[in-house]
């Protein structure tokens, strides 16, 4: 019998040991054994320090109730608290059949006590309580062997499993040479392709392994996979069938570690909502100054007339607020059934600011259930940790500051990117070459580039949050050199928002969406009473935008007339943004005229932002609008039927406002039905890299010297070849032609004379064909839409603009408009050279004359200004002025040879003007 016993005990480890381990907690410790107050749950040492309780439940009614463990041979007063699963020492709440995990303090190990309990301290009651085995086995990592070589150069130093998802593989060595290889795990008794997974790497990809140079690596099982789902690990090429070196897992249950069991963090507890009437539960957190989040909130919905609901009055009343729910709107709320929402405040209110928030019966001034704020409430709010240290490579910030758990901002920050291989680094202990890489502010986890000055909003990668590492800084790897970092708080240190982008993402579920460009830009929506939710997901630059909404032609896709939403990353500020446009020609936004924002047309935005999140390249922005907004700059939006809509991705210019797209736009016709039955037409997105055109062949710059007078006129940029990359700015798809030529360099000589004719239009009330023509220090020009900082050494004004009898600026750099145009499309990206691209356009003129105005360079003129349009930015480039000295500059000459003097005056002019433009 007992030869029988031990057969069958191995046939119950190793033959149906996936069924036995599939859902893994840890090692099994026992149940709670209830004493009062519904107290059950079954407890396991998930490492060894940490319990998880599975199916953990206690009716919240204790007075003075904790988690408590000690050393006496039974629960007694001579105990400890256990922080809850939010780490808290809060007096804990109802929990209903919840699993969670709870972590010892100060070190402590399971085994150095003797029990764990649900204690009420008032009373010294024991509600419920588990004894810790003398003999009890804490999960440990295990240590397998090396990793063989097989093929490739692959080996390492002894494989060890970490916990039940974690692998660490010291000193890995793979040359990178397999065109098809992968981590791959699997079942079997070796490794195969058949039905195996694939595991990320270190970095999270998923893609074809790079090479190994001796590399320490951890990587994480993915979804719901542990060990015990597995026979193996390999470095597998899956087109050839070949295994270039693998381990073998043991077939037995072993107690590994559990991966992280941190609880979800939700931001400071509040507490749990007390139920009156129609279900209400749920547990409150402040998430941010002005944000809650409700964990398992339910409610039945029944309630006529019911919203979520703050006021300042002592107990909740028919004096309050609503708050919308956790889509943005004031609609009747609707049923609940153990959901965790994010709902935020309205009209810049926050949480110290009230007194209670309830679920609030208007039509019966009835409380369906509240909670109360605890007086002197501090919400979480943004910490700032010092600046980076200055120890390298010119490296230094302004005051870094935690924003919430996972998202630091750096300002002002200086690196000279010299370095052969720095990245932003974060870590445990001390700055050291092992702490993880934070992908920079566009995504990317290639080295550093250099930074002068620039405001840096940083995402931490994976699940790390700031609760989990020591340090943050500039870090080069292969040289094991520290520029610059700053020291992390501990947890204890922080009252920090929690992921407001995550947590708000969780309240939007998206069953509609279509691609609109094909790997690059996709748009999902859902309709909610009179409102349209929609989110645009894209794999944009930094300083571009994504553009959509209704055509400006129903029938056909057209630009303009278009109403259209713009969305892009302000990093200036942080945060993402929609904004509401209408474009009324394809011209910078200028005197209401153009591509602009509602507002400067007199409209309202009527695009709200509701959540956020960017990473590995890839921004997600969900925003609102009416179905009918009542504004003359917008469209309806149908319920049913379908609508032509329109697409771009294009540049930002300096101001955040949308400048000419060139590469992605609509061309062909696309209709919509917004409220067709769900279907969801889209791929994954994949991020990393970038859409560039580094590959395209720029046209050499064009130069003119050697001559006194220069016509002036409008044409085409030239898209990838021309304006944009000669210059580095960003265009609006027109740009200053001089003497038949894109943008060329001039040179000019101090004490000679120099006539420009412009013929770049003269007609002030339609500004996207009015294009004065002015010399200036300002590598943007448009001075007309920045009046009140003409005449500061960054703006100066040598030539093209006079005084009037009132002192107000006026251009006379005016005349015709004379353009280059395409004689069918742009042909750039097929011109070899400047002179096939100048073969595609023709050159057409509106009636009327020339304007002109005659320069003089001076010993005042610096050795560099531009020509640019007074009305808009980025039209011209560069002017190079030789001999005598350089210093600020005068304007001589009009159409009339009249003389007037602009230097030193700017300060005295009134801005009242001919031209009150309207900033591009």
């Amino acid at each position: 019998m007992k030869q029988l016993h031990i057969i069958l005990v191995c046939l119950f480890q190793c033959c149906i040991l996936p069924v036995w381990c599939k859902q893994y907690y840890g090692k099994l410790i026992g149940d709670f054994r209830t004493q009062a107050h519904g107290v059950k749950g079954t407890v396991y040492a998930a490492s060894k320090d940490t319990f998880f309780i599975k199916g953990f439940s206690y009716d919240g009614q204790g007075p003075d109730a904790f988690f408590w463990a000690g050393t006496t041979t039974e629960p007694s007063p001579e105990g400890f608290i256990v922080p809850d699963e939010n780490e808290t020492k809060n007096i804990l709440g109802r929990y209903n059949n919840k699993d969670i995990s709870v972590k010892l303090p100060d070190g402590k190990n399971i085994k150095d006590i003797k029990w764990l309990s649900v204690w009420c301290r008032q009373f010294a009651v024991n509600f419920g309580s588990l004894q810790i085995p003398s003999d009890l086995e804490l999960p440990e990592s295990l240590v397998l062997e090396g990793i063989p070589n097989f093929a490739h150069g692959v080996k390492s130093d002894p494989v060890v499993i970490k916990d039940a998802k974690t692998i660490y593989i010291p000193n890995l060595m793979y040359d990178g040479a397999g065109p098809d290889a992968f981590f791959l795990v699997g079942k079997g008794d070796k490794p195969h392709s058949d039905g195996a997974t694939k595991v990320p790497d270190e970095k999270g990809s998923t893609g074809v392994l790079h090479g190994y140079k001796g590399e320490d690596i951890t990587l994480t099982l993915p979804g719901d996979l542990t060990f015990y789902d597995i026979d193996w690990f390999a470095l597998y090429c899956i087109e050839f069938q070949e295994n270039f070196g693998h381990v073998v897992f043991p077939k037995t249950c072993i107690d590994f570690k559990m991966n992280d069991l941190k609880g979800k963090y939700y931001g400071k507890y509040i507490g749990d909502f007390k139920n009156n009437a129609h279900g209400v539960m749920g547990k409150v957190y402040a998430a941010s100054p002005n944000t809650f989040y409700i964990e398992n909130f339910s409610y039945d919905g029944q309630g006529p007339d019911a919203f979520f609901w703050v006021g300042t009055s002592s107990d909740p009343s028919p004096d309050g607020t609503i708050v919308p729910d956790e889509l943005g709107t004031t609609n009747v709320l609707g049923s609940y059934d153990n959901k965790g929402i994010a709902i935020t405040l309205p009209e810049g209110k926050t949480i110290n600011q009230v007194n209670w928030l309830s679920v609030w019966c208007r039509k019966f001034t009835v409380n369906f259930g509240h909670v109360m704020i605890p007086n002197g409430f501090q919400p979480p709010k943004e910490h700032p940790v010092g600046a980076v240290s200055q120890l390298g490579h010119g490296t230094r910030s302004g005051t870094v500051v935690i924003k919430d758990i996972k998202t630091l901002f750096v300002p002002n920050l200086y690196y000279d990117g010299a370095a052969p291989d720095a990245f932003f680094l974060v870590g445990k202990g001390q700055p050291n070459p092992k702490g993880m890489k934070v992908p920079d502010e566009n995504g990317s986890l290639e080295k550093l580039h250099g930074y002068q000055g620039k405001n840096v909003t940083l995402r931490l990668p994976g699940d790390i949050t700031v609760f989990d590492i020591d340090w943050f800084g500039l870090y080069c790897i292969s040289f094991e050199e520290n520029f610059g970092h700053v020291n992390i708080p501990g947890r204890e240190q922080l009252n920090i928002p929690a992921d407001l982008q995550t947590l708000k993402n969780l309240n939007f579920q998206f069953h509609n969406c279509e691609e609109i460009f094909p790997g690059k830009m996709q748009v999902k929506w859902k309709i909610e009473g009179e409102d349209i939710y929609i989110q645009l997901e894209g794999k944009i630059e930094e300083n571009e935008y994504m553009g959509f909404g209704r055509s400006g032609d129903d029938n056909k896709a057209k630009m303009i007339g278009a109403d259209v939403t713009l969305v892009f990353y302000d990093g200036e500020k942080s945060m993402a943004r929609a904004v509401d446009y209408l474009l009324t020609s394809k011209a910078q936004c200028s005197k209401g005229n153009g591509v602009c924002p509602d507002v400067k047309l007199g409209g309202n935005d009527n695009s709200e932002l509701v959540s956020w999140e960017k990473v590995n390249g890839i921004l997600k922005v969900t925003y609102k609008r009416p179905l009918y907004t009542g504004d003359t700059q917008d469209q309806s939006i149908p319920e049913a039927g379908e609508t032509t809509v329109v697409a771009a991705i294009g540049p930002l210019n300096s101001q955040k406002e949308a400048a000419f797209h060139t590469h992605f736009y609509s061309k062909d016709t696309i209709r919509i039905d917004f409220g067709r039955k769900p279907a969801s037409k889209c791929s994954l997105l994949s991020g990393g890299g970038s859409d560039n055109f580094d590959n395209v062949k720029v046209w050499p710059p064009q130069t003119i010297s050697g001559v006194t007078t220069f016509e002036a006129r409008i044409g085409p940029t030239g898209g990838d070849k021309g304006y944009t990359p000669i210059t580095g700015h960003q265009s609006w798809g027109i740009a200053w032609w001089i003497n038949d030529l894109l943008i060329p360099e001039i040179t000019v000589e101090r004490g000679k004379t120099y006539t420009f004719i412009v013929e770049g239009g003269s007609d002030p009330t339609n500004t996207a064909e009015y294009h004065p023509l002015y010399i200036t220090n300002s590598d943007e020009g448009g001075g007309g839409q920045f009046l009140d900082k003409v005449g500061s050494p960054e703006h100066k004004i040598y030539a093209g603009v006079e005084t009037d009898g009132q002192g107000n600026l006026k251009p006379i750099g005016v005349g015709r408009l004379c353009e280059w145009k395409h004689k069918t499309i742009d042909m750039s990206a097929t011109s070899e050279t400047f002179l096939d691209y100048k073969k595609t356009l023709e050159l057409q003129c509106k009636d009327g004359k020339p304007g002109k105005f005659v320069w003089l360079p001076d010993d005042d003129t610096p050795d560099l200004v531009y020509y640019q349009c007074f009305t808009h930015r980025n039209l011209g480039w560069k002017i190079h002025v030789t001999g005598g000295k350089n210093h600020a500059g005068r304007q001589i000459g009009n159409d009339n040879g009249a003389t007037s003097s602009l230097v030193h005056r700017w300060l005295l002019i009134s801005v009242a003007t001919l031209l009150t433009v309207v900033k591009y």
